[in-house]
């Protein structure tokens, strides 16, 4: 999408951040807070809650480096910290509901995040936080006024966050002195990739617990904030028939779906995607579609795959040891 000549980049900016917060305003303020800390409170048997920290966007560990930050990208959901009277503190995360094509596809796609953390935390040793609950707005004794789950709230902070010298000042030395402590943290990560692909599946889709919290998982249709991230994808997720959403028992027909998916958003709402280079990005991607799906895989099996697995999303302690692979 071109940028209007008649305004600056910083008018853009602002206009853009004035937006930005006018919007988690209004969302904010759907959520009765109160409500909230009396539900965590209750579930550790009357034990004092008070509402900590609001953390805006996907990377709430951004807010102990930069408290006064403002980002263009607001992510996909709301946190509160959740403070008790015995230092304990959890998360409330309340999916962003205009991020979502609907409010049934805000809770499908919320269930499914408590369901594979509660898969993972149950089936592996993979350091993911737990969940104490998870509330859908349209549960009748639900008086927080929407959708969100509660949950452990780990230490830590972002590989992103590591403190290493400016990229523009790195010299060899630089690089050798960090070799073991890379080393350390690909080896354990690694290890934790490898320990979810022990648990495979016969099907390409969505984690969900039926009902929450049984232990009874199955996979259904394949959805994801980032592949509903925009009005225009919106649009055309909510066209699709329910036979094109999943799940695949095919790798090559959950590609092609993926590639169908994208060209429609490029061929009817064009301009809503980056450029008009969009669409000949995915003709292209289509082009090697047949390398994309190894014939030894097509039927499976099927591991659990991170959609954000960047550096931002994993959780280090000071030594550069794993503590989680999570997004907020």
């Amino acid at each position: 999408m071109s940028t209007p000549t008649s305004r600056s980049n910083d008018s853009l900016l602002s206009s853009g951040c004035q937006e930005i917060e006018e919007l988690l305003n209004f969302v904010e303020s759907s959520v009765h807070t109160d409500e909230l800390g009396a539900n965590a409170s209750r579930l550790r048997n009357g034990l004092h809650c008070t509402i900590g920290e609001k953390i805006w966007g996907g990377n709430w560990y951004f807010l102990f480096v930069f408290p006064n930050a403002h980002f263009d990208c607001v992510g996909f959901n709301l946190l509160f910290e959740l403070n008790f009277s015995d230092e304990v503190t959890w998360l409330a995360r309340i999916p962003l509901f205009h991020q979502y094509p609907s409010q049934s596809a805000l809770d499908f796609m919320l269930c499914s995040y408590v369901s594979t953390l509660n898969y993972i935390k149950l089936r592996t040793n993979v350091p993911v936080p737990k969940v104490f609950a998870c509330h859908l707005k349209s549960e009748p004794d639900n008086r927080v006024g929407v959708s969100y789950m509660l949950m452990e709230r780990l230490p830590g902070h972002s590989v992103l966050l590591t403190n290493v010298d400016s990229l523009s000042d790195i010299r060899l030395d630089t690089f050798t002195r960090l070799l073991p402590t890379a080393r350390s943290f690909h080896c354990q990560l690694s290890e934790y990739l490898m320990e979810l692909a022990s648990h495979p599946f016969d099907k390409i889709g969505s984690i969900q617990e039926r009902p929450l919290f049984s232990r009874n998982f199955v996979v259904e249709e394949y959805v994801t904030p980032t592949l509903v991230s925009s009005e225009a994808r919106q649009r055309v997720w909510n066209a699709l028939p329910l036979s094109l959403k999943g799940p695949y028992t095919r790798a090559s027909s959950f590609y092609s779906a993926i590639m169908d998916f994208n060209e429609t958003v490029g061929l009817h709402y064009a301009s809503a995607e980056s450029d008009s280079g969009y669409l000949s990005s995915v003709r292209q991607c289509r082009r090697v579609a047949d390398l994309l799906a190894l014939p030894e895989f097509e039927t499976g099996p099927f591991v659990i795959e991170h959609d954000d697995l960047s550096s931002a999303n994993i959780l280090v302690s000071q030594r550069v040891t794993v503590i989680s692979l999570d997004r907020s």
